[in-house]
C-alpha cells in the first residue's frame, strides 16, 4: 500500500506539476504558497523520492465529516479564515490571525465582504485518504544549508548587515515556514454569504441560516443521509432563510471527476487515483536551525543564525501588517486592514510634527562621509529644532572601519619599486542619530466637541519605494503646499508643512517611535497612544522598523487592497561591508634593509605591475649594456692581435 501511494504520488506531481505534494518545502504563511525546497526530499535527479525523509501512513479508518464555520474577515481576534487548511489550526503572529491574509482567496472574499456588507457561512466536508510525514533523518537541501552558513560567516566576520540581507533573502526564497507533515485526500466546500444586519439579527435567526447554509450544502452536492446536518429547525423557516443568501461559492479538490456532475461515493473512489493536499502541518523556519541539521556550526553561530533568521521573518510580517478599525459599524472603520487596535475610538489629544534632524560625529583618522548623513531640520535650517519643539531620539547607527597606516618606500632594483607596508591602528567609529521634532504642548478635545487637526508645522504624509503615502495613496505629497523632505541615508520621505489652509482629509499626528527608541507621545511606549494607528514607514539597518502613528478622522478611499511588499527591505553596496581606512606615509630616509613588522604589501596593483615593468627594462638595459661591453673589449682585442700580426 505505501508504495501504491508513492506511485501515485509521484504521477500526481509529473502531471500537475505540484511540488508541494511532499513536506520538506518552504510555506510563506501570508500568501498560502509553497516555497522552496528546505529539506532534501528528492534525489539528485529531481525524479524520485528520497526514502530517507519521506514516510507515508494509510488513514485506516478513512471518515467524512461535515464542519460549519461562520467567516468574517475583518474579526481577526474570532475568525480563523484558514484554520481548516492546516493540522492543528493555523499560525498566529502576536495573538492576531493574519495567515493567508494576502492569499487570493482571502483578498476575494474580503472585497466581496466590503463591497456587499456580508458575511460567510462556510460548510465544507475533508475526505483524508493519507498522511505524509517527513522522517527526523532528512538532511536539509544542499542550498539552504550553503544560505545559513553563509549567514553564519557573515555574523562571525562582523558583518551584520550582509547577515541581515542574506537572512531576508532566505525569506524571500522560502518563507515563513516549512511543511513536515501533509494529509492527502479531497474536499468539498460551499461558500454561503449573507447580509451581516440580517445574519445578527438574533440568536435564533442565526441558527435557522446557519441550518439553511447546511441543507443548501447537501443539495449541492446530493449528499445521503448520514451526513444530515446537527441543526434542528423545520423544513419551512429553512427554506425562508435560504432566499437571504446573496452568494454561493462551490470549491471541490481532489478525484478526477466533478462532485457536481456525479455522486458523493464515485468523488470519494476517484481521490484514491488523484488525491491532493488537503491540509498541512507546519513548524517555525527557525526551527531547521539545528546542530544535528548543521554540523560545521558552533552553538554560538547557530543562535546568532537562528536570531537573525527570526528577526527576517519578524520583519517580514510587521512590513505586511495594516493596523486599524476592523469594525465595520465604526465611522473608523479601514476596510485594507489585517489587524484589529484602538482606532476605532475617537481621539482625546493630539500633537504637531516639528521635523527631523540627523547628526554624525566621525572618528577624526578617517575618511571624512559625514557630510553624507548629516541633515538639518527643514524649518531651521539648523541641528536645532523649532520653538516649542524638543529633540527627541529615534534611532542610532554606529558604523566601524578598521584603521590601517601604511608606510611606503623605494625598493628593490635601482629603487624602481615602491614597497608598503601597512600597520594596524585600531577601530574607527562613525556614529549617525535620527531625531525628530516633538513639540511640547499637545492639544485636547473639548467634551462636547471634536478634536481639530492643528493648521500649523502640519504631517502630510510619508511614502518610500514599497510604501505608499496612507494620505494620498500615490508616491506623492497631498500638493504643492508640502514639501518633501528626504531623510538621509534612507529610502524614506516626509511630507511637512510650517502652515496650511485647509486641513480636510489630513490625519491627527501621534508620535513616532522604533524597534530602538519608543514613542514621547506615549510615554516612550513602542506602540501608538489610544485611538491611533501604527504604520510602518520603513526598515532602518534593514531590520529596524520605524512607526508612525495616525488617526484619520475619515478613512482615505482605498479601492484596492495593498499587495504584499517582499523581503529584503534594504539594498547593500557593492563592496565588501568590512571597510577600512588606511592613510599613507612615504618614507625616503628608511634604511632598504630594515624589516618593517606588519603586513607587507605593493601600493597599488597598478604600481607593482609598473614597477615590475621597469625593473624588467632596467634588467634588459643593464644586459645589453654587459653585452656591448664585452663586445667592446673583444673587438680592442682582435685589434691588438692584428696590429701585432701586421709587425711580424
Amino acid at each position: 500500500m505505501q508504495y501504491l501511494i508513492l506511485f501515485i504520488m509521484s504521477i500526481i506531481c509529473a502531471q500537475c506539476n505540484m511540488l508541494d505534494v511532499y513536506p520538506g518545502y518552504g510555506w510563506d504563511d501570508l500568501r498560502h504558497v509553497d516555497m522552496s525546497s528546505v529539506f532534501n526530499v528528492l534525489n539528485f535527479e529531481n525524479t524520485h523520492l528520497n526514502e530517507k525523509c519521506i514516510q507515508v501512513y494509510p488513514v485506516r479508518e478513512q471518515k467524512m465529516e461535515l464542519v460549519s464555520s461562520i467567516i468574517d474577515v475583518f474579526d481577526s481576534y474570532e475568525t480563523d479564515y484558514s484554520s481548516d487548511l492546516f493540522v492543528g489550526g493555523s499560525a498566529s503572529y502576536m495573538g492576531f490571525k493574519v495567515s493567508g491574509s494576502y492569499s487570493q482567496n482571502y483578498q476575494s472574499s474580503k472585497k466581496l465582504q466590503r463591497e456587499e456588507n456580508t458575511i460567510i457561512l462556510r460548510n465544507h466536508i475533508d475526505f483524508i485518504m493519507s498522511e505524509v510525514l517527513m522522517s527526523p533523518s532528512c538532511e536539509l537541501h544542499a542550498e539552504a544549508k550553503k544560505r545559513l552558513v553563509d549567514i553564519a560567516k557573515y555574523e562571525t566576520n562582523n558583518q551584520s548587515a550582509m547577515a541581515t540581507y542574506a537572512a531576508q533573502l532566505f525569506v524571500k526564497e522560502y518563507g515563513t515556514h516549512y511543511t513536515n507533515r501533509l494529509r492527502l485526500g479531497g474536499s468539498i466546500a460551499q461558500d454561503d454569504h449573507i447580509q451581516r444586519s440580517t445574519f445578527k439579527t438574533n440568536d435564533s435567526s442565526s441558527k435557522s441560516y446557519q441550518a439553511a447554509a447546511e441543507a443548501s450544502f447537501h443539495f449541492t452536492f446530493s449528499l445521503s443521509a448520514k451526513f444530515a446536518s446537527s441543526s434542528r429547525t423545520d423544513d419551512s423557516s429553512v427554506h425562508e432563510a435560504r432566499k437571504e443568501f446573496t452568494r454561493k461559492v462551490v470549491h471541490s479538490r481532489g478525484g478526477r471527476v466533478s462532485v457536481l456532475n456525479s455522486s458523493i461515493e464515485t468523488w470519494q473512489a476517484s481521490i484514491e487515483e488523484a488525491p491532493v493536499i488537503v491540509q498541512r502541518g507546519i513548524e517555525n523556519l527557525t526551527y531547521i536551525v539545528q546542530p544535528y541539521l548543521l554540523p560545521e556550526l558552533s552553538n554560538k553561530e547557530l543562535v546568532l543564525v537562528r536570531e537573525k533568521l527570526n528577526t527576517a521573518i519578524e520583519t517580514f510580517i510587521q512590513m505586511n501588517l495594516h493596523y486599524g478599525c476592523m469594525n465595520r459599524n465604526s465611522p473608523s472603520f479601514n476596510w485594507i486592514a489585517n489587524v484589529n487596535d484602538s482606532s476605532c475610538e475617537l481621539p482625546k489629544e493630539n500633537w504637531q510634527l516639528g521635523g527631523f534632524i540627523q547628526t554624525c560625529i566621525e572618528d577624526h583618522r578617517l575618511n571624512p562621509k559625514c557630510q553624507n548623513f548629516k541633515m538639518l531640520n527643514y524649518y531651521t535650517e539648523t541641528d536645532q529644532c523649532p520653538v516649542g519643539f524638543i529633540r527627541h531620539h529615534l534611532h542610532k547607527k554606529i558604523q566601524k572601519e578598521s584603521i590601517y597606516r601604511r608606510e611606503c618606500r623605494k625598493c628593490h632594483f635601482l629603487w624602481l619599486d615602491t614597497c608598503c607596508t601597512s600597520y594596524f591602528e585600531g577601530i574607527g567609529t562613525r556614529t549617525i542619530d535620527l531625531y525628530d521634532c516633538v513639540s511640547e504642548s499637545k492639544q485636547f478635545r473639548s467634551k462636547i466637541g471634536s478634536l481639530k487637526v492643528a493648521n500649523n508645522y502640519v504631517f502630510g504624509g510619508f511614502f518610500t519605494p514599497n510604501k505608499l503615502n496612507p494620505i494620498t495613496g500615490v508616491s506623492k505629497c497631498p500638493n504643492e503646499v508640502f514639501s518633501q523632505v528626504s531623510v538621509k541615508n534612507s529610502d524614506i520621505s516626509i511630507c511637512i508643512s510650517k502652515q496650511v489652509s485647509n486641513i480636510d482629509n489630513l490625519p491627527h499626528y501621534g508620535g513616532m517611535y522604533s524597534c530602538q527608541k519608543g514613542n514621547a507621545m506615549n510615554s516612550n511606549k513602542k506602540q501608538c497612544p489610544i485611538s491611533y494607528s501604527s504604520h510602518v514607514i520603513s526598515a532602518l539597518d534593514g531590520d529596524c522598523l520605524l512607526y508612525i502613528c495616525l488617526k484619520f478622522d475619515e478613512i482615505p478611499e482605498v479601492k484596492r487592497l495593498p499587495s504584499i511588499i517582499l523581503p529584503p527591505f534594504f539594498t547593500i553596496p557593492l563592496f565588501n561591508e568590512t571597510s577600512m581606512d588606511v592613510y599613507t606615509v612615504n618614507l625616503t630616509d628608511i634604511d632598504p634593509n630594515t624589516t618593517a613588522i606588519g603586513t607587507s604589501s605593493k601600493s597599488n596593483g597598478i604600481t607593482y605591475e609598473v614597477s615590475i615593468a621597469v625593473g624588467c627594462i632596467g634588467s634588459i638595459v643593464l644586459i645589453l649594456v654587459i653585452l656591448f661591453t664585452i663586445k667592446k673589449k673583444q673587438q680592442c682585442k682582435a685589434k691588438d692581435t692584428k696590429k701585432i700580426y701586421d709587425k711580424i
